[in-house]
């Protein structure tokens, strides 16, 4: 089945995010949490893994991370991020590392 969801690029050197070809305004953590999961898209990361990765100095908690997803899903929309409960999250293949022009 092909999917007709638009194709998100995530630019990790210029720090941009374009679905479709429109660009996206993430905030600092919402980019970080997805350039963190196209890196890593061909395993699922925990929501710890994420806090640790995103919190170096551990004040925030799980929900922080809910949170954040939440919000990054909310500006994708439906189809982009998935996630396994009580095992972790991955992006769709939709979700590209690229460079944008």
């Amino acid at each position: 089945m092909i999917s007709t969801l638009p194709e998100v690029v995530v630019d990790i050197e210029a720090r941009r995010v374009t679905k479709g070809g429109e660009e996206l305004d993430p905030t600092y953590l919402e980019f970080e949490l997805l350039a963190y999961l196209v890196q890593n898209r061909r395993r699922m990361i925990t929501a710890t893994s994420l806090l640790e990765q995103l919190w170096e100095d551990g004040f925030m908690s799980l929900g922080s991370i809910y949170n954040l997803v939440g919000r990054v899903r909310q500006k994708l929309g439906p189809g982009y991020i998935y996630n396994r409960r009580g095992v972790g999250y991955r992006v769709s293949q939709r979700v590209v590392q690229g460079t944008i022009e």
